[in-house]
């Protein structure tokens, strides 16, 4: 018998363009659902980061309001509220003189020196304590403005301090030498772009 001859067919590569049709279709959903997903996770991610900022911002709020307005009582700082804002006197620094004269006063600094920030001319004043005798508590409490921007310089017996322009203080008068310094401001609530602003608007040294 004959021996037969096998023809080897060769291997076929690659795909139909019947079977790339039929991929694409499959994958289609499966792309567009995956989009979906993504897209609706980012959302969910900004609503999410969005109610984070709100409640931290109402927080920090919260805490403002409470550090400025917690000290204050009606006649001693509170000087008016309404349903949109608050103005009252706020204490920004306080310390002890080491000389006082009636052109200002020098302060030595840390410790006897504390403040949330420099005193400034035109928006500060200067609170001191003096005797009244027409006062039925005998003591009388005096704002004076300060009129220059605080200057470096020492102390009698070296320590370093700060000068403060505080013109017609009644030196004989005085109870002691404790000085503070406080500005007059408003905290209000602002409308603007449809959302509500906690604004802190300094008033300067106006009672």
């Amino acid at each position: 018998m004959p021996a037969l001859n096998h023809v080897r067919q060769p291997a076929r590569a690659g795909f139909t363009l019947a079977e790339i049709v039929v991929a694409v279709a499959l994958m289609v959903p499966v792309v567009v659902a995956a989009t979906t997903l993504a897209v609706s996770a980012a959302r969910q991610a900004r609503a999410a980061a969005a109610i984070v900022a709100a409640e931290l911002a109402q927080e920090v709020a919260a805490a403002v309001i409470e550090a400025e307005l917690a000290p204050l009582v009606p006649g001693d700082g509170l000087l008016s509220v309404s349903p949109t804002a608050v103005r009252y006197r706020s204490r920004r620094a306080a310390g002890r003189w080491c000389l006082v004269d009636t052109s200002g006063v020098v302060l030595p600094l840390a410790p006897r020196w504390a403040a949330s920030r420099q005193p400034v001319a035109g928006r500060d004043s200067a609170v001191i304590y003096i005797q009244d005798i027409s006062s039925p508590s005998g003591v009388r409490v005096l704002r004076l403005g300060l009129v220059a921007p605080p200057v470096a310089t020492v102390c009698p017996g070296g320590p370093a301090a700060i000068r403060l322009a505080v013109p017609g203080i009644p030196v004989s008068s005085l109870l002691h030498d404790l000085l503070q310094m406080e500005e007059v401001v408003e905290l209000a609530v602002y409308s603007s772009a449809g959302q509500l602003w906690l604004g802190l608007l300094s008033l300067g040294v106006a009672a």
